[in-house]
């Protein structure tokens, strides 16, 4: 039998689940800070709608607390994004969802400020992740540059490549413009380009998932 029986008040869902180490915190700092990363996107069926202004409206960042140059340490025990998060508990307890556009104008008025610790990188490779092209041997190799900042199939990536298309099949909507989706994509690398300035990084190369290829026409 459980040595602790729950309290009248308390519930049983929320026991299988850790503390949050972040509650009360400014999370908005904390991604401006690098403490917090991107780990996916939420969009709605009319995010990109032609109409509306020149922004894509109603995208939520998914931010949680992982450390994304963990594959340096290990490259084959962590030849994706994903098996890095796999590490942190955070993110598969407690990550928080933000409005896109809110987060990119707070992190802009950050990485504007003269004594920022944190420094984007320029992306200076792509890889496709074809079948038996070798390209995780090629990104785990790369990993072990300290120049060389690798991102691999991030969820984010392939979710803001497939949008328009995604609504297309899924929602019967043609009301996708592209501009508005290039436009966070855009986003999208820019947050996964950012790193501590004390980093000895200097290199962005994303690599990107096969089912993603095709939307790169």
């Amino acid at each position: 039998p459980p040595s602790e029986l729950p309290e009248d008040n308390e519930s049983l869902i929320a026991m299988q689940f850790t503390e949050d180490p972040h509650a009360g915190r400014d999370h908005m700092k904390m991604i401006q800070n690098g403490e917090l990363g991107l780990s996916g996107i939420v969009y709605a069926p009319q995010s990109f709608s032609v109409s509306g202004g020149s922004d894509y409206t109603e995208v939520y960042g998914e931010f949680c607390d992982f450390d994304s140059a963990l594959n340096k340490a290990d490259p084959a025990r962590y030849p994706t994004i994903d098996a890095v998060m796999s590490e942190s508990e955070h993110c598969d307890e407690h990550s928080y969802m933000i409005p896109l556009r809110e987060v990119m104008e707070a992190v802009s008025d950050a990485d504007d400020g003269s004594r920022n610790a944190i420094k984007r990188l320029p992306v200076t490779g792509l890889l496709f992740h074809i079948g038996y092209s070798g390209a995780g041997l090629v990104s785990n190799a790369l990993a072990t540059f300290e120049s060389a900042h690798v991102v691999s199939e991030h969820a984010a990536i392939r979710d803001a490549l497939s949008a328009c298309d995604v609504i297309r099949n899924r929602y019967l909507s043609d009301d996708c413009s592209p501009q508005k989706q290039r436009a966070l994509l855009r986003d999208v690398v820019a947050l996964l380009s950012r790193v501590p300035a004390a980093s000895p990084a200097q290199n962005l190369h994303l690599k990107v998932p096969s089912m993603s290829a095709a939307h790169l026409a």
